[in-house]
């Protein structure tokens, strides 16, 4: 867990008075709170306090909040300051500006104090992760030269040397590998096995690096090699993972090129996991979406009750008037009377009936989406309401009813689900929904 008490975070806003409640929340969890009122004023603070996160407005007079990070980033001393930006804009085209500008992450307005937390939190995670990479692979490079001049004075000392090196290598946290430069797997570590769910490196050694990345990450990895092999530096940053057993993890990692008599012969470095901290994030907009979702339904259904209440007040008030007119009337019309009276407990029973399945409907839709979430996280929050009413056995007539959809339109849903489960032809998919 990150200590906020050690941290400097500038705020960057041409109208800070907008965030006085924010800056006060990140001060009662400790931090240091840095204010800037525009791009150039923040660049001087930047300067002269050097802080350890950056909240930046986008939209700004003057130097707006993307050429600030463009500024930042130019500077070697200041670029990997994490930059999260805050803009009430929504579009595509602004986040990946945003993006390209050198920008970690994005919140859009009105900003949600938790949210800002946890996002800030995990952005100081990252990097001290990060930092904790760059430390351990400049003491791997200081070991590795010192390493080379026991060699050149102490020849007979080189086995052992090489035994301590390689205790290093086993004992550390971190995922190790070596690869040639042809980018062919010729050495890992147990926490590398251990991290892509292998039992052996016989079953790795050998084989080229691109059996655990993911499309596109092949091509970006690669280019980070062989900029590397050039002799020149780079930043790899976050990739997906393909473990053995097909599953996806997430990672970031530190490389370094291998030289011998002067030549580089290969590639070395270590993997760093994130894929807690990843899934933590994917999961916590999903839930968001969700809870967004259950909200307006939750209104829906208030709002249908309301309707139901003042649909059996009127229907209360009939009884009672029919009630008058049967004393009043002649024995002739007392059947057509009685009709009246069938039908109007005809209509309570459906309302009574109505709320019978919305209390049983919210019971079984909690329990049910919990489990859908656990096995298929990838479902939309409006695919698992229809997942949940075609288990109650209703048709696709029934959930357009109580979704507001066109019937076409829940057929549609029906086969993306089918997709998402990965049910056969011959599945059923209400008996499937059934068993979870």
């Amino acid at each position: 867990m990150v200590d906020l008490s050690q941290t400097k975070i500038l705020v960057v806003d041409d109208k800070p008075e907008n965030l006085d409640i924010l800056i006060s929340y990140l001060q009662d969890f400790g931090a240091t709170i840095l204010v800037a009122l525009d791009g150039s004023e923040a660049l001087e603070v930047v300067v002269e306090n050097e802080p350890d996160l950056i909240l930046l407005d986008v939209m700004m007079p003057g130097m707006d909040g993307f050429e600030t990070c463009r500024h930042l980033k130019q500077d070697t001393k200041f670029r990997e300051i994490p930059i999260i930006f805050m803009t009430a804009l929504t579009e595509t085209s602004d986040k990946v500006k945003g993006f390209e500008a050198g920008g970690f992450d994005y919140i859009t307005k009105p900003l949600q104090h938790e949210e800002v937390l946890v996002r800030v939190k995990a952005q100081l995670t990252i990097r001290s992760q990060q930092q904790e990479l760059a430390r351990q692979n400049e003491e791997l490079q200081l070991y590795r030269e010192h390493l080379q001049e026991l060699v050149e004075e102490r020849t007979k000392e080189l086995k052992s040397s090489e035994e301590r090196f390689r205790a290093i290598i086993e004992n550390t946290n971190a995922g190790y590998f070596f690869i040639d430069q042809n980018g062919l797997i010729k050495n890992v570590n147990q926490a590398w096995l251990t991290m892509h769910g292998y039992a052996s490196a016989d079953e790795v050694i050998g084989k080229h690096f691109s059996i655990t990345l993911v499309d596109p990450d092949v091509t970006r990895v690669q280019e980070v090699l062989d900029t590397v092999l050039t002799g020149e530096t780079a930043s790899p940053g976050e990739f997906k993972r393909k473990n053995k057993d097909g599953s996806i993890g997430y990672h970031t990692f530190s490389i370094n090129p291998v030289q011998k008599s002067g030549e580089i012969v290969g590639l070395e470095g270590f993997f760093i996991d994130i894929t807690a901290q990843k899934i933590a994030r994917i999961k916590e907009h999903e839930n968001t979406e969700l809870t967004h979702a259950l909200e307006l339904r939750e209104k829906q259904l208030q709002h249908y009750a309301l309707r139901l209440t003042m649909k059996n007040k009127l229907l209360d008030s009939l009884l009672s008037e029919i009630q008058k007119v049967k004393t009043e009337i002649s024995t002739t019309l007392t059947h057509k009377t009685d009709q009246i009276m069938q039908q109007i407990t005809s209509h309570k029973t459906e309302q009574k009936d109505w709320e019978a399945f919305e209390q049983e409907f919210n019971k079984i839709y909690q329990d049910f989406t919990l489990r859908l979430i656990r096995s298929y996280p990838q479902l939309s929050p409006r695919q698992m309401k229809i997942c949940m009413l075609l288990r109650m056995h209703m048709t696709s007539q029934e959930v357009a009813d109580i979704l507001y959809l066109a019937p076409r339109s829940v057929e549609i849903y029906r086969y993306r689900i089918r997709k998402v489960l990965k049910l056969s032809t011959d599945q059923n998919l209400i008996s499937f929904l059934a068993t979870i």
